[in-house]
């Protein structure tokens, strides 16, 4: 017999012991003979035998994963619990060599499984396959089936694994596929506006450059009017941008491993001229701290198009309580430069709307004219040329809109 027993000090022990009787020469009992022994350990391996088993059980449960075995000696299938409910037949079903493989869906899940069976009974050859399995009820379940095989004097006698109920991943997967599908279309359709568009915007900028250049010739005067000046240096920006544009769409920039050195002083300076009368207008103060010979990895009309933004955002939302300042500062840190845009406008509750922030079509001062367009593009941008943007905003104080783009090798 065998019993728990505590010890003083509170510990656990098992004791196993045996009584029997000891005999005299005529037969009669004489005594008893009892012997003991501490079987502590084996119970406590025991112990945590079960409690693995039951982890094991219970992760199995969460995984769907069930057990299967196929005795070729004797003929005989034996599934566990899981695969049991895998297949969607009652608890007591026993499985058949002979009708098992009808689980599978007729056609390819049904041949791949035949043939790879086939391969690990001949060959010894282990596999491991996703297939669509129709159940007991009629459900379609995709599966990751496992199997190796046992011999023994050169004959296979046992085929065991594992199955895996994958559903709700295929389905994932599938979802995945069909939102890929769709933005694949949606980038085709804005790939053939951007062509439209492009191609639209070069026939006027063409005629504004040539009324340009007519006037210039009639009234050679007027080409010392700042004005005048200003609109052929944006005429000649558009002619650029679109030019850009176009190569863009075409696919040809769009590409991490397009990326080209560029001294960032460049896109500020085009961004800057190409407002000037909006800089003008509103009496606005911009301060600019770009360190010398600073390179960055980028696409330019990508750079013209971030400073753009933000600085056209900060003149659009300023508070009408002080003057517009805008400071552009740029610091390098190890790998990368560190370009900070701050104004002080009206600011952006984050509280609020720090989620939305980059989001396309959201906008947060209840201006008409507002799109919700230009961050969700220079997010965009930052991040295809394998940079990131942050922003900092407190309303009534200002915004500041910080980027990272890698340094270029000079």
């Amino acid at each position: 017999n065998e019993d728990k027993f505590v010890r003083a000090d509170g510990s656990i022990q098992w004791i196993m012991w045996d009584v029997r009787p000891w005999y005299r020469a005529d037969d009669s009992i004489g005594g008893l003979i009892i012997s003991s022994s501490d079987i502590t350990h084996i119970k406590e391996r025991d112990a945590e035998k079960l409690k693995n088993e039951s982890i094991l059980n219970e992760t199995n449960e969460v995984a769907r994963i069930g057990t299967w075995e196929v005795d070729l000696k004797h003929n005989r299938v034996i599934w566990s619990s899981i695969t049991k409910e895998i297949h969607e037949v009652p608890h007591d079903y026993i499985p058949d060599l002979n009708t098992a493989i009808n689980f599978y869906k007729e056609g390819e899940s049904r041949n791949l499984t035949t043939a790879k069976v086939n391969d690990a009974i001949l060959h010894g050859i282990p596999y491991e396959i996703e297939v669509e399995l129709v159940t007991m009820q009629g459900n379609q379940v995709w599966c990751r089936a496992i199997g190796k095989a046992e011999f023994s004097n050169g004959v296979c006698t046992r085929l065991y694994g594992v199955f895996q109920d994958i559903s709700e991943r295929k389905k994932s997967e599938e979802r995945q596929q069909l939102l890929l599908n769709i933005a694949n279309k949606q980038n085709e359709s804005l790939r053939s506006f951007a062509h439209i568009v492009s191609h639209n915007l070069r026939s006027h900028a063409s005629n504004i450059s040539m009324l340009i250049d007519a006037i210039s010739k009639d009234f050679p005067e007027i080409t010392q009017n700042t004005f005048v000046q200003l609109l052929s240096k944006a005429s000649n920006n558009l002619f650029d941008t679109i030019a850009n544009l176009q190569e863009i769409v075409r696919g040809t920039a769009t590409q991490k491993e397009s990326l080209v050195a560029i001294q960032l002083q460049q896109p500020l300076e085009t961004a800057l001229t190409g407002i000037r009368g909006l800089i003008t207008q509103h009496q606005v103060t911009i301060n600019t701290s770009i360190p010398p010979n600073t390179w960055v990895m980028g696409i330019l009309p990508y750079l013209d198009s971030i400073f753009l933004n933000l600085i056209t955002n900060a003149i659009k939302y300023r508070s009408p309580k002080r003057k517009v300042t805008i400071d552009v500062l740029v610091t390098l840190l190890e790998q990368e430069y560190q370009i900070r845009v701050t104004d002080n406008g009206l600011g952006i509750d984050l509280a609020k709307h720090e989620k939305r922030i980059f989001g396309l079509h959201e906008t947060f001062h209840g201006n008409t004219d507002a799109k919700g367009i230009g961050l969700f593009i220079t997010k965009h941008q930052i991040e295809s040329m394998g940079g990131r943007i942050e922003v900092e905003s407190t309303v009534d104080v200002g915004s500041t809109f910080t980027f990272y783009l890698k340094k270029a090798a000079t």
